[in-house]
């Protein structure tokens, strides 16, 4: 069943989540959406998985570059 507050919250951690990794890697916007949406992260947060999608834009993003870090080569 579809759930339009998840949905919004879900779409507002993804852009922390790009605003951040750009800045941190010192990339463009669309370099830091690819490396996201290619990621495990991305689809953990889309199927909320463990409410994974409730956690700290910044800590996901801290994790997802300690943790998937064949995304940056």
């Amino acid at each position: 069943m579809p759930n339009p507050a998840f949905d919004y919250y879900a779409q507002e951690l993804e852009r922390k989540i790009i605003l951040r990794l750009a800045e941190v890697k010192g990339v463009d916007i669309s370099t830091a959406m690819d490396w996201y949406y290619r990621s495990q992260l991305a689809v953990q947060i889309s199927r909320n998985l463990n409410d994974i999608a409730y956690l700290d834009s910044k800590y996901l993003t801290r994790d997802l570059i300690e943790n998937e870090p064949e995304l940056f080569r």
